[in-house]
């Protein structure tokens, strides 16, 4: 039995514009590596739908506007051929992203299924090693969701940044922007175990690179 299956986006011609494949039976990088090709897609479905948009805007019109007068002839103060296209694309792009999401979801399911039902507690990790910044908010469908954060996970490493080398939220942040489209290596901790997370900081259809709010930890300090 084929395990392969396709997503098949039509424009207006009922043509094949673009394909994504993915397999049922894929791995955990192959799942995320669909999910990038989906997020890509959803930005450039949303950056051609705000195109269109700006059509209607120009003409002053929205989706539902009349575009005959009150004696039934074609308004003078638009485009009509223009805003019917406009407004024709929008539907089309609409479905097209109605569907993305729909896949978009299944994969997410798929994933968090794959990633929930392995191991990957880290046994050799040093219990002495502090969390210095905790992840307090996490973007449905951003970067750091597809990669596994979690909101309340502890961060004891973040690439080359330890609790001893910490000084504020700028160290991450250099390491982000330096990553990007790279993959960095993190050591968390959640619910009392310790955990191994790839990151990966790339553009999405949010704000950032990765889609989460990291705030550090403030550690009492020792008593003289």
């Amino acid at each position: 039995m084929n395990s392969n299956q396709h997503i098949f986006f039509l424009n207006k011609e009922k043509k094949v514009t673009y394909i994504i494949s993915f397999s049922s039976m894929a791995s955990v990088e192959e799942i995320k590596s669909t999910l990038h090709s989906l997020d890509t897609k959803k930005r450039e479905i949303e950056a051609s739908m705000a195109a269109k948009f700006e059509i209607l805007n120009h003409n002053r019109v929205d989706m539902s506007e009349s575009l005959v007068d009150s004696e039934g002839y074609p308004r003078n103060d638009v485009d009509v051929y223009q805003v019917r296209h406009a407004r024709h694309d929008i539907i089309c792009l609409r479905n097209d992203l109605k569907n993305l999401m729909i896949q978009f979801e299944d994969n997410l399911f798929k994933l968090h299924s794959l990633t929930k039902n392995s191991s990957e507690d880290l046994q050799g990790v040093s219990p002495a090693e502090i969390p210095f910044a905790r992840v307090s908010s996490v973007e449905n469908m951003s970067p750091a969701f597809i990669d596994g954060l979690v909101e309340g996970d502890e961060i004891t490493n973040f690439g080359s940044i330890t609790e001893k080398n910490f000084k504020s939220m700028k160290d991450i942040s250099e390491v982000v922007f330096r990553s990007v489209d790279k993959e960095v290596f993190l050591t968390i901790q959640r619910k009392g175990r310790h955990f191994k997370v790839t990151l990966r900081p790339r553009r999405w259809s949010g704000k950032g690179l990765l889609g989460c709010v990291i705030v550090p930890i403030e550690h009492p300090e020792p008593e003289r």
